[in-house]
C-alpha cells in the first residue's frame, strides 16, 4: 500500500505537515545537491532560511599524491 506524503499516516499528521514543522523550527537547511543544479538561491527565496549546500565533492582530477593518513585531502 503507497501512502502520498500528504495523506495521514498512523500518527494523525501528514509527512508533508511534519516536514514543514521541521523546517519552520529550523534556522537552517542542509540542501543535498550537486553542481549542475544551482536551486540553493531559489529553495532559499522559498522556504525563507538559510540554505547550505552539501553534496558531491568536485570532480575535477587530484593531481597530489597519494597518502593514506588523510593530508592528502586536506591540501585539495
Amino acid at each position: 500500500m503507497t501512502v502520498s506524503i500528504y495523506g495521514q499516516n498512523a500518527s494523525g499528521t501528514s509527512d508533508a505537515d511534519r516536514l514543514a514543522q521541521i523546517i519552520h523550527g529550523c534556522k537552517a537547511v542542509a540542501l543535498l545537491s550537486c553542481t549542475e543544479f544551482k536551486s540553493e538561491s531559489t529553495c532559499q527565496e522559498l522556504i525563507g532560511k538559510p540554505v547550505i549546500p552539501v553534496g558531491l565533492l568536485s570532480s575535477e582530477k587530484y593531481e597530489g599524491r597519494e597518502t593514506t593518513d588523510g593530508h592528502g585531502m586536506k591540501s585539495w
